[in-house]
């Protein structure tokens, strides 16, 4: 409590899943690579986030 917290995202990786969504859109994955630091630059939290995208054409 009372740290100030900044987030960096770096992408790791996209995947194509091969695949369509409900609408007929081509979509895949990005995997997201989340370092939170602290006021002091420490590192508090570390993880990946995957997020769902449409592709483009």
């Amino acid at each position: 409590m009372g740290d100030t917290i900044r987030a960096r995202l770096t992408c790791k990786r996209k995947i194509d899943q091969g695949k369509l969504s409900p609408k007929g859109e081509p979509q895949g994955v990005v995997v997201w690579d989340e370092q939170v630091t602290n006021q002091h630059d420490e590192l508090v939290a570390s993880y990946d986030i995957l997020t769902l995208v449409r592709k483009a054409g």
